[in-house]
């Protein structure tokens, strides 16, 4: 009984996640940046720029023409339509 109610919260669990990874938007910015996530329509992540640091950046996804994401010098960018708030 015990096993079953803990593979079913396991189940649950991974169940839950799964709209959280395929709400986030798809792009080149997942291969240089680090500790990505969304809350709301604004994407935060840790990214790499020329210099070959890692710079804390964001962008509010509602100002994007398409939900393509990119790092451009270490600020999320929108590639299809320049982002508005891009900080």
């Amino acid at each position: 009984m015990l096993r079953s109610l803990l593979a079913a919260g396991f189940v649950a669990a991974v169940l839950a996640a799964i709209p959280a990874a395929i709400a986030q938007p798809y792009g080149s910015y997942q291969e240089t940046c680090r500790r990505v996530h969304q809350r709301g329509p604004i994407l935060f992540a840790y990214c790499l720029n020329r210099e070959g640091r890692w710079a804390e950046t964001s962008l509010d996804l509602r100002t994007c023409l398409s939900r393509e994401v990119a790092n451009r010098n270490g600020r999320l960018i929108c590639p299809g339509g320049r982002g508005l708030r891009s900080y």
